[in-house]
């Protein structure tokens, strides 16, 4: 048991001192000191495999650490290159959604070319046609005096009779069907309200089956003691006005647009021509209704009017809210018809009117022009 023991002191030498311990013990000393020798030999072995192994690891990962730097470093160098070739300032950058990014806090000036004018938004006639004539269209020139003339005018109470124009009259005998009469063979009228004029009475006619309608008067008409137009007015002088009374049995009454008359009030538009002063309009006109009497306006401004319930003075305030660029949008019989203002000028005012198509043009007036379009 001794030598056992010291046999386990052999094998504590041979682990200690390697192949000493196997040279001296017993068999079972020799299985600890083989055993004891064997244990170093293998733990040399393996430690010096894994130390081997990872000094391999180590220069491994040195070479990828070292490849990334490099890549780290020409990808720095190449952008720093690439944006101060494409270098552009924050005002320039849009974002995805459309929208401007911040301005830089620092000013910038834009250069403005020389002989422009810049962009005002406040001002309704710069826009991006100013200066050049519009495709389509040509400018007519319209002389100072012209806004006193036209379909249009409206000649109020204390208008002097010298500032009126009748423009192209012809004899109504003249032309005239055998659908109405006339009080006199003197009555002129303006030649496009008589064409028109005609044509309306010869649907009244085909309507009622009777032909009792009197031109009573146009430019001068009587309206003293027992005239059935006890009325005159300084418009008349236009020669685009018509007073109407009714034949009967008993002699000439007023037309009250009544009865199988009203037919002309309810379809004089379709001619051209409106009641001038119609029912409760007097706010407007200054009159208060006046059946009998009838102004030539022409068949789209008559359209217009009565597309909206206008009097004369209506329609005109009306259409100054719109130009050329953005005018008045109506319809007859199914087409397009426009309208718009254009203010009269000191001396010629411009106007821009169709190359083809048709267009009308007359004065207010007292300040500009109406201009009437259809293609």
């Amino acid at each position: 048991m001794g030598t056992g023991y010291n046999g386990a002191s052999g094998y504590n030498s041979g682990y200690n001192y390697g192949y000493s311990g196997r040279s001296s013990g017993s068999s079972t000393h020799g299985s600890y000191a083989y055993t004891g020798a064997a244990a170093p030999g293998r733990q040399g072995a393996g430690a010096a495999g894994r130390t081997g192994s990872r000094s391999r690891h180590r220069r491994g990962d040195k070479s990828i650490v070292n490849a990334m730097l490099w890549a780290l470093y020409i990808f720095a160098v190449g952008g720093a290159i690439v944006s101060s070739v494409f270098k552009k300032s924050t005002a320039e950058i849009i974002d995805n959604h459309g929208h401007f990014a911040s301005m830089p806090s620092y000013n910038t000036e834009v250069a403005v070319p020389q002989n422009t004018i810049p962009y005002d938004p406040s001002r309704r006639e710069e826009t991006i046609t100013s200066g050049v004539l519009d495709i389509g269209y040509r400018r007519l020139g319209m002389a100072a005096g012209a806004v006193k003339s036209g379909l249009l005018v409206d000649v109020g109470k204390g208008t002097p009779p010298g500032d009126i124009a009748a423009g192209d009259t012809v004899r109504l005998k003249a032309v005239m069907n055998s659908c109405y009469a006339l009080k006199n063979e003197d009555i002129v009228l303006n030649s496009e309200a008589a064409e028109a004029l005609n044509e309306m009475m010869e649907d009244y006619y085909s309507y009622s089956g009777v032909a009792d309608l009197v031109v009573y008067g146009t430019t001068d008409t009587y309206a003293g003691e027992g005239s059935p137009c006890p009325m005159y007015f300084t418009e008349d002088l236009t020669g685009c006005t018509v007073d109407i009374a009714v034949i009967t049995d008993n002699g000439m009454l007023s037309y009250n647009g009544l009865d199988s008359q009203g037919w002309i009030s309810q379809h004089c538009a379709e001619y051209g021509f409106v009641v001038r002063f119609p029912e409760g309009k007097k706010k407007y006109t200054g009159y208060d209704y006046v059946p009998w009497h009838l102004r030539y306006v022409g068949r789209l401004n008559a359209a217009a009017m009565s597309e909206n319930n206008y009097c004369l003075e209506e329609l005109l305030s009306f259409v100054k809210g719109y130009y050329f660029e953005a005018p008045y949008v109506f319809y007859l019989n199914g087409t397009e018809r426009r309208m718009y203002y254009v203010s009269a000028a000191d001396a010629d005012t411009d106007i821009k009117v169709p190359n083809d198509g048709g267009y009308e043009v007359s004065g207010n007036y007292k300040d500009g022009f109406i201009v009437t379009i259809w293609d």
